[in-house]
């Protein structure tokens, strides 16, 4: 799954959310059954490990994710923070668009 996996999360980095959900749809069709949950866990666990916020590198929950955002609205520079933001919101964004849950 990996080539797969990480086409759709450069999809997703992107922010073209047709073409991630092209590229899950090509995934798991003829895929049935626990296989075909497999591959969509598959798909969900790299896109969530692969978003740009990571925290000791790996993604962070819910919560850590905000702790960090308002820690970066304090102390970076404001096209810093702005960059991470846009960056984080269109990535979730584009996955949730692509009907691939990445959050908590």
């Amino acid at each position: 799954m990996t080539p797969v996996n990480k086409a759709i999360a450069d999809a997703l980095q992107q922010g073209d959310a047709a073409r991630a959900r092209l590229l899950v749809r090509k995934a798991v069709s003829g895929v049935r059954g626990e296989e075909r949950d497999r591959v969509e866990a598959s798909i969900r666990s790299s896109a969530r490990s692969r978003q740009p916020i990571q925290i000791g590198g790996s993604a962070p929950s819910q919560d850590e994710r905000m702790r960090f955002l308002r820690w970066a609205r304090t102390n970076l520079p404001a096209e810093k923070y702005q960059m991470i933001l846009r960056s984080d919101r269109n990535y979730r964004r584009t996955a949730n668009r692509a009907n691939i849950r990445i959050g908590d």
